[in-house]
């Protein structure tokens, strides 16, 4: 909106998924098991970051980052890793919450992806996620992704 600033947008985008909207509400009927949000925008890519819920998969989205949400960690499946295969992905990186779930999970996916993809783990600060992470996280993010994806920054 004309006028708001960034960190406005962010606090409209907070109260809107979180209050209004439940971070981790799935449409009726998907299986968090069965999907990655959003898989179906991409084509052929080569890297992803992957996150937890979709607010963190649109930020990033937002900042030109290829992202997909597993919507929640306890949601990976081998119809997940598949659907990565599908897209031609070869690198991925790990950006989990600030959390101890967070941690484990990343863990968890390091050793099982390992045999599949070139694994990379960003570590957050306790308490902050990707839908929260300042600007200069953003552009750490951001660089690593653009490297791995050969992209150059704009």
């Amino acid at each position: 909106l004309d006028g708001e600033t960034q960190d406005d947008y962010k606090a409209r985008l907070k109260v809107w998924y979180r209050e209004k909207h439940p971070k981790y509400r799935n449409v009726h009927g998907v299986h968090a098991k069965k999907v990655l949000y959003p898989y179906d925008i991409y084509g052929a890519i080569t890297t992803v970051v992957l996150v937890e819920g979709q607010t963190s998969a649109i930020r990033l989205i937002d900042a030109g980052i290829d992202a997909m949400a597993i919507l929640g960690v306890a949601n990976w499946s081998d119809t997940k890793r598949g659907l990565l295969n599908s897209k031609g992905i070869r690198n991925v990186i790990l950006l989990f919450d600030g959390d101890q779930a967070g941690r484990t999970a990343t863990e968890t996916l390091l050793q099982s992806l390992s045999t599949d993809f070139s694994m990379h783990a960003l570590y957050l600060p306790d308490g902050v996620d990707p839908g929260d992470m300042d600007d200069t996280w953003l552009n750490f993010v951001r660089r690593k992704f653009m490297k791995l994806a050969g992209k150059k920054q704009a």
